[in-house]
C-alpha cells in the first residue's frame, strides 16, 4: 500500500501525525475491500530491521529530514526476510515436546537473506543478552511449582473477579506457586456482549492464545482437543470467545458466575460479596 492508499485509510492520523514522523500503521482489509486502520504505534517498531536489511534505512531517512539534508529516493530490495527469533525459538521447543522434532528443526534451522531484531553478526551483544534473559525466564517457570515461591499451607484463596482473559491466565499461573484460586465471572462475558459480531481480533493466532504456565491450553492444543480449525491469520470474535471458554473449563472448572458487588477488608485480606443469581445457594466459606 502506497502513501495515498494509507492517508486515504486513515486521514486524520496521517495529516497530524504519521505523514511527518516514523510510525507503524497497521491495517485491516474490509469484506468491501477498503481498508481500515486498528492500531497505530508512535514508535520505532522491532521489525524495522526488514527495511534497514533491505536498503532503505528508516531511521536515517527520517534523521535526514530532520535535519533537512536532501533525502534521496530509496527503494527496498526483494527477497529479504525478518526472523522474530523469540517466537521461533518457542515454537521450535513446542514442537519438540508434541513429539514433533522434524517441524521443530524446520522452524529453528538457519536461513539466507534473513535479518534479525537483536542478532547480528557485527554486534552480537544484543543478541547473547536476549537469549540470557529468556533462559533465565524458562529457568524460573521450570523451577516455580516447587520454589520458595510457594504459598504457605493453609493461606487464603487468591479471588480473581473477571474471567476475562486476563483474568483465566492468573488463575492458570497461580496454582503453580501453590496459591489456591477462585475466580468470579462469566467466563468472557464482556467479549460476549459487548464486542460486534463478526469481529475479528487485531492480532494474529500466535498471538492470541491465553497464558498458562505450561503452553499446553494454546489455539493450537483448543483446535486439536475440539477437532476444529479456526480462522487464519486472525480468530473470529465468536471462536476466541469459544476457546476462551474451554481454557476456563480446563484451569478452573468451578468458576463462579457471579458477579462481585463489593470487595471489603476481612482481618489481614479481603472479602469478596458476590451479588446473587435465581436459585444461587449462599457463598461456600
Amino acid at each position: 500500500m502506497g502513501p495515498r492508499s494509507c492517508a486515504r485509510a486513515c486521514p486524520r492520523c496521517w495529516r497530524t501525525s504519521v505523514g511527518r514522523g516514523l510510525f507503524e500503521v497497521e491495517l485491516i482489509e474490509g469484506e468491501d475491500g477498503g481498508w481500515h486502520a486498528i492500531d497505530m504505534n508512535p514508535r520505532p517498531y522491532g521489525s524495522m530491521a526488514l527495511a534497514i536489511g533491505a536498503g532503505c534505512n528508516l531511521p536515517a531517512i527520517w534523521c535526514r529530514h530532520v535535519l533537512g539534508e536532501p533525502v534521496p529516493a530509496t527503494r527496498a530490495v526483494a527477497g529479504v526476510r525478518y526472523r522474530w527469533t523469540d517466537a521461533d525459538l518457542r515454537h521450535g521447543l513446542w514442537q519438540l515436546r508434541a513429539g514433533d522434532p522434524t517441524a521443530a528443526a524446520r522452524t529453528m534451522s538457519p536461513r539466507r537473506h534473513v535479518v534479525h531484531a537483536f542478532a547480528r553478526r557485527s554486534d552480537p551483544g544484543p543478541g547473547v543478552a536476549r537469549m540470557v534473559e529468556m533462559a533465565t525466564a524458562a529457568v524460573g517457570r521450570a523451577r516455580a511449582p516447587g520454589g520458595a515461591r510457594t504459598a504457605s499451607p493453609g493461606s487464603d484463596p487468591a479471588v480473581i473477579i473477571g474471567a476475562g482473559p486476563c483474568g483465566l491466565a492468573a488463575a492458570a499461573h497461580l496454582p503453580a506457586y501453590g496459591v489456591d484460586v477462585r475466580v468470579f465471572g462469566e467466563p468472557l462475558e464482556f467479549w460476549s456482549q459487548r464486542m460486534p459480531d463478526g469481529m475479528l481480533l487485531r492480532s494474529r493466532r500466535r498471538s492470541s492464545s491465553i497464558a498458562d504456565p505450561r503452553r499446553e491450553l494454546t489455539i493450537a492444543d483448543y483446535e486439536r482437543a475440539e477437532g476444529r480449525t479456526l480462522r487464519s491469520p486472525s480468530l473470529t470474535r465468536e471462536q476466541f470467545i469459544d476457546y476462551g471458554r474451554w481454557f476456563a473449563r480446563q484451569i478452573a472448572p468451578g468458576i463462579d458466575p457471579r458477579r462481585v458487588s463489593a470487595v471489603t477488608r476481612a482481618g489481614t485480606g479481603f472479602s469478596p460479596a458476590p451479588g446473587r443469581r435465581r436459585g444461587a445457594g449462599p457463598l461456600p466459606g
